[in-house]
């Protein structure tokens, strides 16, 4: 079961890199409107996606804590079990 979580975790630690990629290219599109003085309010976007990278960030370091917790876990028992 604990397998499970730690390859569920890691499955979505894996999709944060496409997200963040997404995330990048619309925060970019916004600076090159900021530079252009083109759109409605590109401060107000590039305020957004900087809390959605911010988002991202923390879901990151929550991810990979689980994610290397869940395997050390499993790497402990496993190990345990070798030297019984």
């Amino acid at each position: 079961m604990l397998f499970i979580c730690g390859l569920l975790v890691a499955c979505g630690n894996g999709t944060l890199f496409p997200i963040f990629s997404i995330y990048l290219a619309l925060m970019l599109n916004t600076l090159f409107e900021f530079e252009a003085n083109v759109g409605e309010n590109p401060r107000q976007d590039a305020n957004f996606y900087a809390l959605v990278f911010f988002i991202i960030s923390i879901a990151a370091w929550v991810g990979y804590f689980l994610q290397d917790f869940i395997f050390a876990m499993i790497g402990d028992g496993i190990t345990s079990k070798l030297r019984i």
